[in-house]
Parts: C-alpha cells; structure tokens; sequence
C-alpha cells in the first residue's frame, strides 16, 4: 500500500479530497498537510508579523514526518506556487517521499516545474486515474514511468508522457474525503463540493480557458460535464448524515448548462437536503423561473459574474457572451422573488475607463437584495 501526503495552503480543495478517496477505495493510505495560512492566504490578505506569529508549517512538516509518505502531492495555483516551493524545499529535508506537483499551474508551466530541484513529478492532466496508476505501481514494487498525464524526472532526464483523456463520466468519480480536513475545517457550517467539471464559457480570464483548448487540440473529450442530479443529492445526504451540515456551497463555475438538471435538482433539493446553500450562475441562464426555483429551494447566496459593464471588452477582450441586458434582467428577475446574489467584477481591464467603474458602483448602490460586490483587480497569468 502507498502512502501520499497531500499538501493544501488556504482553502478547502476539492480534488484534493476526491484524489484522496480515490487512492483510499483501492487500499492506499492518505494525509493531509492543511496549511490555513492566516493573514497570509496567498491571494487576498497579508498581515506578516501576524501570519509569522499564527503559521503552523513546522508542526506540518512534523506531521508528514510522522506519517512517512511514499509521495507527497501539492495542487498549486499560481498565487501558492511559490509557498508551495518554499514548503517543499523545506520538506526535502526531512523526507525522502517524491513530490508531486498538479493543478493549474502545473498544467500551464510545466516545463518551468520540473526543472525544479523541489519537484519530482508534475501531474499535466487530470489526476485521479493518474495518481492511482502511480500508486498502484509503487505497490507493485516497481515504478511506472509511462503513465500518461505524468512527467517524471528519470535519470537526470525527463520523462514526458502524453495526455490521457478526461474522464467522461463525473459520476465515477468518488464524493471528497472529508475526513482528511475535519480536524482543521469547520465542515459542518461550510461544506464545499463540485458537481461539474467545464464551463458554458470559456472566458479569457479563467482556467476553464486553457482547460477547453488543451482538451479540444488533444482530442481529450467533451469540456462540459456533470454529476446526475441523484448522485449530488446523495453526496448532500450522506454528508448531512455524517457532518450534520448546516450549509452547502457548490463551487462550479456555474451550476449547470441544463434547465432539465436544475428543475430535478432545485425541486427535489429541500425535500432530500434542506438546509441553505450557494451557488455561481451566468446572467444569460437567470430567467424568472429559474430564480423562483433558486428561491424556493432556499439558495442563500447567488455569486453571478458581470466583470465589465462595457460590452465591447466583454466581447473583445474577455471573450465573455452576455450583454448588459441580460445582466440587468437577471438582477430584475432576482430582485423580483428576493434572491440574495452578490456580483463580480473586474478592475483594470485593457480599454476600460473610469466612466464605466462608476456605471458599476452606481447600480449596485440602487440594489436592495444584493448583499456583496466584489472587486477582482486583472492579473496576467500564464
């Protein structure tokens, strides 16, 4: 049996939790090195003396000693890629366990991570199927250096595989292992889940950009996919059973491309889960039905992107297809049955002007049910 330690900074992760089942349902063993990285999130707020003060990477990189990992796996964004580095540099000694390194960032800068002296591998695809194989193989006695979705450094060369095809059926695929974070999360008060893999945008500024085009020039699968509405409600069940929890936040970048998936779902929701939830919508999708349905189910908090109210960045420069008459009949539409919704923009665009920030600021002033705006500033990633 192999053991992997993964590694998270920040936030609850998602597929972290579902790589871990995974690896768990074929009789692999499992860690979680959770750094909570207060005042220091690596994306939004910094503090440093008080981030220096409240760390606890010592007594993670104990734990992983404790734990003796075959692998240690890191899913890095570009905002915790140089945390990650740093605490992978610092873990080299203290362990001889390869590091993994997924995500993103390693997906669009791999041959940046691999010559890494921290890295020994780096996940370029999805990676459920992949770390199973690796750890399967560890098992086996022997290391397999041709599975795909894997680069391996390999006798001071590197091994690069090609892509595997995305999973088609997300249904597969195991509910999160939560028990690897209950001791460092509040699961009960925010439990975070993801039913869907893809987009019905493919926005210039989003990952699901780069994840449609390196699956359409690969011939890797279809982009958009989805959990059936019976397998999530069963997820929601059987974590109320067990957490007992008291809010759920579904964290896809919308909640579903199919008016048949949220007319089955959002009705069949208070009945078989019942308690609040959050959800990400687009404008073009917020027709009166759809909100009374989000309502009715008790969605506590509608996250819709509106990003620019100017229509000529929005078609030009983020390649985003909705106009501002649909953002303005959505928010109609959810102030009409009392939807709580919060909206989403974008500072700093190319082209944009003053006149069009204040647009934005003057609409969500006149709001009654919008409870937040947020203010994202334009990063350029890779």
């Amino acid at each position: 049996m192999a053991k992997v330690a993964f590694v998270a900074v920040g936030a609850d992760n998602v597929s972290v939790e579902v790589l871990s089942q995974q690896l768990k349902n074929y009789g692999h063993k499992t860690m979680l090195a959770f750094e909570r990285a207060l005042f220091d999130d690596q994306m939004y707020y910094t503090v440093g003396w008080l981030n220096k003060f409240l760390n606890n990477e010592k007594s993670l990189i104990q734990d992983i000693k404790q734990f003796k990992p075959d692998f240690v796996a890191f899913t890095v964004l570009v905002d915790t890629y140089h945390w990650s580095i740093d605490f992978a540099r610092k873990l080299r000694q203290h362990t001889d366990a390869s590091i993994i390194f997924g995500g993103i960032h390693a997906m669009t800068s791999s041959e940046e991570i691999i010559k890494k002296d921290e890295v020994d591998i780096v996940c370029v695809g999805e990676g459920q199927d992949a770390l199973l194989e690796l750890a399967n193989s560890f098992d086996a006695g022997e290391i397999n250096y041709s599975i795909k979705n894997l680069w391996f450094k390999y006798d001071n060369d590197v091994i690069k595989n090609g892509y595997r095809p995305v999973l088609d059926d997300v249904n597969l695929l195991p509910y999160p292992d939560k028990s690897i974070i209950k001791h460092r999360w509040n699961i009960r008060d925010y439990y975070l889940t993801v039913t869907n893999y893809g987009c019905i945008e493919k926005c210039t500024f989003c990952q699901q950009n780069f994840y449609a085009k390196l699956q359409s020039d690969n011939n890797l699968g279809r982009f958009f996919r989805e959990k059936s509405p019976s397998n999530v409600l069963e997820e929601l069940k059987l974590a109320k059973e067990k957490y007992g929890i008291r809010y759920v936040d579904i964290k896809n970048n919308v909640l579903t491309s199919s008016k048949k998936w949220y007319k089955e779902f959002l009705t069949r929701y208070p009945d078989e889960v019942g308690v609040p939830f959050r959800v990400m919508v687009h404008p073009r999708q917020m027709k009166l039905e759809y909100c009374e349905l989000l309502k009715n189910a008790g969605c506590d908090h509608a996250q819709m992107g509106v990003e620019s109210l100017d229509e000529k960045i929005k078609i030009d420069v983020i390649k985003r297809h909705d106009t501002n008459k649909h953002v303005y009949e959505a928010i109609e539409n959810m102030e009409k049955v009392g939807l709580r919704y919060s909206l989403d923009f974008i500072f700093g665009l190319p082209g944009q002007k003053v006149e069009e920030l204040d647009k934005g600021a003057r609409l969500v002033a006149s709001l009654k049910n919008c409870i937040r705006a947020s203010v994202f500033w334009c990063q350029y990633l890779p």
